[in-house]
């Protein structure tokens, strides 16, 4: 490209053209991208959204297999890519991971990888990018609810990721006057602050999610999702870009900015499904050290499973749970829990056995933290109970 080119006010969308008919796109179309960054510019500040409608933002796939996201300075303007390798790369861990899920409490039961088959197809992701620095096709079954699962975890992470590169130009990351005078800050400090200001942004919509906008349980989830894949890969020994935080602290920083904004009780609304997903991760981990794998529930584990099950138990039915009088104290009601269907009959058995080798302090921990789950009083609060006490019945600790 000619210096006037990049000089030129439309340098960046000249840049992008010009790098997307080197590496043609490998998965999305015009229509298909301006939906996935459309959705990301929909999320920043008015100003970042009128610099793309002028041209000084312009964006694209890449078709590199390197699993890579950023944006740079292009004349007058920016440009902000994404290659088909990191694409590539959270599809194929999200696919792995979505594909354990048997569909034991829906009607259409699935074939399900097992812990270690998802560990052992994540793994050879992690080999190849660590051998080849690209990012690989993986092959195996896995049904359309799973796979439409994982595209819209995937989507999620892509979202999360373009709104990081946006958030460097709002914070004035790339401005050319902040060099000219020497004003650059350290680069893991912009990192931080980055993930700080996307972070902002993907709150505020779970707090306030737009009708036509993304499910934001999914949408959050998915934004923990490429982050989390990363901080595997970081406790497997791979190494990356020092000016980078680590992942576990960018996933922890996430997590405690939607806890502080939203409140315990949403707060487990819009973070089950990633929470869901902490023991997974963890199991995978042991599993590439060349360690068996260990299913140690902790205090977020046991409240979102049991959340889970509460909500899919009353999906399945409310009359499972039925209000009756205490014997011998009149005007008391007591909430009795009576299963009324194969689905609640399945998940009494899941209540059962997942929480029953619980520590009695964990299982303390949980009783006296429910009341941040459900509104005590609520069905939701006496089911959650209920549920809890089930593994207690069937030999687990008092």
């Amino acid at each position: 490209m000619s210096i006037a080119a990049l000089v030129h006010s439309n340098a960046p969308a000249r840049y992008i053209d010009e790098r997307r008919r080197q590496y043609p796109p490998k998965y999305e179309d015009e229509a298909g991208w301006k939906a996935l960054f459309g959705m990301a510019l929909d999320l920043s500040p008015p100003p970042i959204r009128s610099m793309a409608e002028r041209g000084v933002i312009a964006s694209g796939e890449i078709g590199e297999l390197t699993p890579s996201v950023y944006v740079t300075r292009r004349g007058k303007g920016y440009a902000v890519e994404m290659h088909s390798g990191m694409m590539r790369l959270i599809y194929s861990a999200a696919r792995a991971i979505t594909a354990s899920d048997s569909g034991k409490f829906r009607d259409d039961k699935s074939p399900a990888l097992s812990a270690a088959d998802v560990a052992a197809n994540i793994a050879d992701l992690f080999k190849n990018y660590d051998e080849r620095k690209i990012a690989t096709v993986q092959f195996f079954p896995a049904t359309t609810f799973q796979t439409n699962w994982a595209n819209a975890i995937t989507i999620g992470a892509e979202r999360f990721l373009l709104m990081h590169e946006l958030a460097h130009i709002h914070n004035g990351d790339l401005s050319r006057w902040r060099e000219i005078l020497g004003r650059q800050r350290d680069e893991r400090v912009r990192e931080t602050d980055a993930d700080a200001t996307a972070c902002e942004w993907l709150v505020d919509y779970v707090l306030h999610p737009k009708p036509d906008g993304p499910q934001r349980q999914v949408f959050y989830a998915g934004a923990e999702f490429g982050l989390r894949l990363r901080m595997a890969m970081e406790t497997v020994g791979m190494k990356f870009k020092a000016t980078h935080p680590p992942a576990g602290d960018r996933v922890a920083a996430m997590r405690e900015r939607l806890r502080a904004a939203a409140g315990p009780h949403t707060f487990y609304a819009i973070a089950n499904t990633s929470i869901a997903f902490d023991q997974m991760w963890r199991a995978i981990e042991l599993i590439l050290k060349g360690k068996s794998p260990k299913f140690e529930p902790r205090l977020d584990d046991v409240l979102t499973g049991l959340r889970t099950l509460t909500k899919e138990m009353l999906a399945a039915g409310r009359d499972c749970v039925q209000l009756r009088d205490v014997p011998g104290k009149p005007g008391m009601k007591q909430a009795i829990f009576v299963p009324v269907n194969d689905q609640q009959r399945a998940m009494v058995t899941a209540a059962e056995t997942n929480f029953r080798g619980i520590p009695s302090d964990l299982r303390a921990a949980v009783e006296s933290h429910a009341a941040n789950v459900f509104e005590p009083g609520s069905v939701e609060y006496s089911l959650f109970l209920a549920l809890l006490n089930l593994s207690i019945n069937q030999g687990g600790h008092p």
